[in-house]
């Protein structure tokens, strides 16, 4: 018979970890190696439960992710928190009866264990194959030239949704009047970030901006925030999409509005504290003078700290001049 489990339990079983005195051992041990500070914010007894029954809304907070997925670096955090169904028998993860993956060729059903699930995953479809994974409904692939399934839609084939939505709407200028590199000012959860983002005009409406190097700074964290944006220019206004690339959890939206002398933008990132749980913050962007770059290896520099940045950047208007380098900087 098949049981459902959250798969960070049957893990913890299967490392024998999973008494809470022990649990708590292992999880300091790489809270320390995340960052130093996050020692002694292990769960409490009544969390670890949580976590392990099944009662869990959505995923716990990034730090807690962080560190189970040092703890255990072949699963994400969001795999760890999978319900998954279980052998009683055997403690082998298999999929429900009407969710069985099938071999490629006889249609007989196979068990889906950790390592058979990635495979499945990674392997190219067939004609004739069904892939199904836990938690997701059968879905036969057809032979080539089949007519059996309906092919993508227009839609599907944009490189973006906002391109394809928003194209009609003209830019008022060329993304090369952007080009080059920002002071940007964030809060995240009551805490300020800082960085110098380089903004790459890819054509006349994309672009693509990354914040490092140098290493953005956050208020209290060993640790930062390093992101990677694409956008598209839409009359005055920057959309498009963030992604944290030193931590794959993290993702959003983000809105800006190019203010006149396109010195300063301001607006608006959106992200999530949970699977059912989205906030919003301003974001501002100051120009960073080109003059005061000349010369200067980027990954050998290190930013003020962000509280001071972000009370900088916050006094800036669009009739200011462009920031210097050695206004946000320690030691140049």
């Amino acid at each position: 018979m098949a049981a459902r489990r959250v798969r960070l339990r049957l893990l913890l079983e299967q490392r024998h970890w999973r008494n809470h005195r022990t649990f708590c051992v292992e999880y300091e041990r790489a809270a320390v190696s995340v960052d130093p500070r996050l020692r002694g914010t292990a769960p409490s007894r009544a969390q670890l439960h949580r976590w392990l029954s099944g009662e869990l809304q959505g995923l716990p907070y990034g730090d807690h992710c962080r560190v189970l997925e040092m703890m255990f670096p072949e699963w994400s955090a969001r795999q760890l928190f999978e319900s998954v169904f279980v052998d009683e028998a055997s403690g082998v993860i298999v999929a429900p009866a009407e969710k069985q993956a099938r071999t490629p060729t006889g249609g007989e059903t196979c068990l889906v264990t950790p390592e058979s699930e990635s495979l499945l995953l990674a392997r190219e479809p067939q004609a004739g194959d069904s892939h199904v994974g836990i938690g997701m409904q059968s879905t036969q692939f057809a032979p080539s030239g089949s007519t059996d399934l309906p092919s993508p839609g227009p839609s599907l084939a944009k490189s973006s949704p906002t391109e394809s939505l928003l194209a009609s709407i003209p830019h008022n200028f060329s993304t090369d009047v952007l080009g080059g590199y920002w002071v940007t000012c964030y809060e995240y959860d009551s805490t300020c970030h800082a960085d110098i983002s380089q903004l790459i005009p890819k054509c006349d409406r994309r672009v693509t901006i990354k914040n490092y190097p140098p290493d953005p700074r956050v208020e209290g964290r060993v640790s930062s925030f390093r992101n990677e944006i694409e956008a598209e220019l839409v009359n005055r206004h920057l959309i498009g999409c963030w992604k944290n690339v030193n931590d794959a959890y993290y993702f959003g939206a983000i809105h800006l509005a190019v203010l006149p002398g396109e010195t300063v933008m301001e607006g608006y990132y959106t992200c999530f504290l949970s699977d059912v749980q989205v906030v919003a913050a301003r974001w501002k962007w100051v120009r960073l003078d080109p003059e005061s770059l000349s010369g200067v290896d980027l990954s050998q520099v290190v930013l003020q700290e962000p509280r001071l940045i972000y009370d900088l950047v916050e006094k800036y208007s669009p009739h200011d001049m462009p920031l210097t380098l050695t206004a946000v900087t320690e030691g140049i």
